[in-house]
C-alpha cells in the first residue's frame, strides 16, 4: 500500500530553521540596545512632561525570555508599556492616558 502522510524531510528543511535561530539570536541583541535607547527617550520624555512613571523590573521567572528581562514602564499608575515601547506594545484602561501616550510616542520618533 502508499503510505500517506509519511514526509520525508531533506537535511535542508531541518538546517535551515537552525541557522534561522542563530540569525535572530544576533537580531535579539541589535534589538535589545535599540529597546534601551527607545525606553530612554521616552523616560526623559515622560520627565520633561511630569509625568510620574515608574521602571517595573521583571522576575526571571515571569517570561522575561520574551522580551529579553527589559522592564515594564508603569505611567500614571495606569498604563504599562513594554518592549520595544511602540503604540502596540501597550495597555490602559483609561482611554484618555492611553490616547495621550501614544500622542507622545509619534512626538519622540519625530
Amino acid at each position: 500500500g502508499s503510505e500517506e502522510g509519511v514526509v520525508q524531510d531533506s537535511p535542508d528543511a531541518v538546517l535551515k530553521p537552525l541557522r534561522k535561530v542563530k540569525l535572530e539570536s544576533k537580531v535579539e541583541a541589535v534589538d535589545e540596545a535599540a529597546y534601551v535607547r527607545r525606553r530612554e527617550r521616552l523616560c526623559d520624555e515622560l520627565r520633561r512632561r511630569r509625568l510620574p512613571f515608574t521602571l517595573l523590573q521583571q522576575k526571571a521567572s515571569s517570561g522575561a525570555a520574551e522580551t529579553g528581562a527589559q522592564p515594564q514602564l508603569l505611567v500614571l499608575g495606569c498604563l504599562r508599556a513594554w518592549a520595544p515601547f511602540s503604540a502596540d506594545s501597550c495597555s490602559c484602561e483609561n482611554e484618555i492616558v492611553l490616547g495621550r501616550y501614544k500622542s507622545l510616542l509619534e512626538d519622540i520618533e519625530e
